[in-house]
């Protein structure tokens, strides 16, 4: 179960996939100090005080007998008995509160380090009045707590308190984001928990006591999300977490087992989603060559792509896998060895095809191994090695169902050009990688069939103060990141910004870049997309207008034209726009129609086929006015 650490609420959670959920908990931190102030400044265990998730008070009291040790300025602060603690910052926004006792009048400050920087002070309610600083602080940093009597050796007695404001979950957003966490023993994290940060707010410490839970909150485009992880408690290896994007789902993070303690992820919310991961099916790596390959998961990705119709004899369904396709470019036998680096790791797998095209199987598998070799000594698994049948379940002695279970599978005549999905699984869930080596006899060879980025679409929008520029992919292969360019004149282009590449890919990828600073006028902006190996293509140009009023004139460009016109207009409403462009003596030499949604708009009308002259454009707007979108001379 996830445990929002707290005793004062519990999150009931639905099942997602076919993990066993738990409740999610949000953790409050005990209070195990005993506190008392200090003469001077430093950091005995006595003096320490704790931050919790509200104002608990705890005594602070500067006795007579102190001395003055320090006067730090500010605040009316004076050379007067000083009492001090310290804290240990859980959080980036931290509050200190002093409640001075008898009607007195305290000051309090607090210091980067003894006798060091003031970071804040307070002496603003006077006689009876709690003081309060909030700073910015680092998780993991020592502060340090000073109070006086304002302009008075007699005692301070009081109580502090140290707290983090927690914020509640945000369920309005741009998008949402899922944490989801894992124990592969299922007993829980105990002590640990991640700390879950928006712009530096804290919005508590979570963790769970089960299997498995999430959390789901919401975040706009541009906040800046910090996961803390704490690694206090006891079986490291057993824990994990996955940050995702919801829907449509994408992995943005994940920790891999024995999480490292600290600050784990700092991201940027885009709202774009992450090229699919592949532990999915749509996101499967493609195997290009004959050569080996070394891998290994960590999650089990975003959509259960097994069910009782084709998981064939893998009946624990997903776990810790990943997805491959390849395409034979030449036909034959096709075998491979599997070797676990981890001796006693169990892993699984199942074969489906042939294919005409990449696809995620529906049916199942041709060829299927779910054997256990961790009771042999011996997880080395794969298709060959003389084994006849093509699948076999698992065979647990001495209650097997399988007696000729031995890890292998026969292996497989493939057929040229025809594609083939591979799915390897770590039963184990240990984290830990694998080798696989291809047995390839009787003339047959692995290649791609993709080309190397295979571009669908490209557009770029204006919406309000920014351009959105999109673009999709139907395959990719050896892709590393596409630079977005902009020009103001189409002939000088400069890189604006850079999105990853889905590296290898069999399906559709979608991609969003927002330019948040926009020239005034025409924006032209194309890709330059870049291969692992360091091959560089451009795309097509694109262009949209930007500081274009409702009442604007349209403005159309270049103008001569050659073989493309641009026109930017507002229109009202979503729907059908036809635009027509008329001879010098007013007739229709040629229209078009598009389906735009209302806004800032820009199109583009085909020109290379009109004789050379001036023509005049007409636009037809979805709510029947009709705009004059001026003259053009075609050159």
């Amino acid at each position: 179960m996830v445990i929002h650490a707290g005793s004062t609420h519990r999150l009931s959670t639905t099942l997602r996939r076919y993990v066993v959920i738990a409740l999610v908990v949000c953790l409050a931190l005990p209070d195990v100090f005993a506190q008392v102030s200090s003469n001077t400044c430093g950091t005995n265990a006595a003096n320490k005080y704790p931050v919790n998730n509200t104002c608990v008070n705890r005594g602070f009291n500067v006795p007579t007998s102190y001395t003055a040790t320090y006067n730090p300025g500010g605040c009316n602060a004076g050379a007067n008995f000083d009492g001090y603690g310290w804290f240990t910052a859980t959080s980036t926004l931290t509050t200190v509160r002093f409640t001075p006792a008898l009607n007195r009048d305290g000051i309090l400050h607090v210091l980067a380090a003894c006798g060091g920087t003031v970071l804040g002070c307070s002496d603003v309610y006077g006689n009876g009045g709690a003081e309060t600083v909030t700073i910015p602080t680092v998780i993991g940093n020592n502060y340090f707590v000073r109070v006086q009597r304002k302009n008075n050796d007699d005692g301070m007695n009081g109580n502090l308190c140290v707290y983090n404001e927690q914020r509640p979950i945000p369920t309005v957003g741009d998008c949402m984001y899922t944490l989801s966490f894992f124990d592969s023993w299922g007993d829980g994290w105990n002590s640990s928990y991640v700390g879950v940060y928006i712009n530096g707010d804290w919005y508590g410490n979570w963790t769970i006591n089960g299997a498995g839970g999430f959390l789901d909150f919401a975040v706009n485009i541009g906040d800046v999300v910090e996961l803390v992880y704490n690694a206090s408690g006891s079986y490291q290896n057993e824990n994990s977490f996955v940050l995702t994007k919801t829907t449509p789902c994408g992995i943005i993070y994940s920790s891999g087992f024995a999480p490292t303690a600290g600050v784990s992820y700092t991201g940027t919310v885009t709202c774009t989603p992450p090229a699919a991961a592949p532990q999915d099916c749509v996101g499967g790596t493609t195997l290009c060559s004959n050569a080996s390959i070394t891998s290994n998961s960590t999650h089990t990705g975003c959509n259960a792509d097994l069910n009782d119709s084709n998981k064939g004899c893998l009946s624990a369904g997903e776990n810790q896998g990943t997805w491959y396709y390849f395409s034979p470019s030449s036909s034959g036998t096709l075998g491979f060895t599997l070797v676990p680096h981890g001796s006693t790791d169990d892993y699984d797998f199942a074969l489906w095809g042939p294919f005409s095209s990449a696809q995620c199987p529906t049916g199942p598998p041709i060829r299927c191994s779910y054997y256990d070799g961790r009771y042999y000594g011996n997880t080395t698994t794969g298709m060959g090695n003389g084994a006849t049948e093509p699948s076999e379940g698992p065979y647990h002695p001495p209650q097997g169902n399988d007696p000729n279970a031995n890890g292998w599978v026969s292996t497989l005549n493939v057929i040229a050009d025809m594609v083939y999905v591979l799915y390897i699984d770590n039963y184990s869930s240990t984290g830990q990688a694998f080798d696989l080596s291809w047995q390839l006899t009787n003339g047959a060879s692995l290649d791609c069939t993709t080309l190397p980025v295979e571009l669908l679409s490209l557009d770029a929008t204006a919406r309000t103060s920014v351009i959105d520029v999109t673009w999709a992919t139907a395959s990719e292969r050896n892709s590393d990141h596409f630079d977005v360019q902009r020009s103001a004149d189409n002939e000088h282009f400069a890189t604006i910004g850079t999105v990853g590449a889905a590296g290898d890919a069999q399906f559709r990828n979608d991609y969003l870049f927002v330019d948040e600073a926009p020239l005034k006028g025409a924006n032209y902006y194309r890709l330059r997309q870049v291969d692992r190996d360091g091959t560089v293509e451009f795309t097509k140009t694109v262009v949209a207008f930007m500081g274009h009023g409702a009442d604007s004139r349209p403005v159309i460009f270049p103008n001569p034209a050659t073989d493309v016109l641009n026109v930017a207009f507002n229109t009202p409403l979503d729907g059908s726009v036809v635009l027509y462009v008329q001879d010098a003596v007013g007739r229709t030499v040629t229209q078009s129609a598009v389906v735009l949604l209302r806004g800032e708009r820009t199109a583009v009308i085909p020109t290379a086929d009109l004789a050379n002259g001036w023509y005049n454009l007409r636009i037809a707007l979805p709510d029947g006015t009709v705009r004059q979108g001026g003259g053009f001379l075609k050159k």
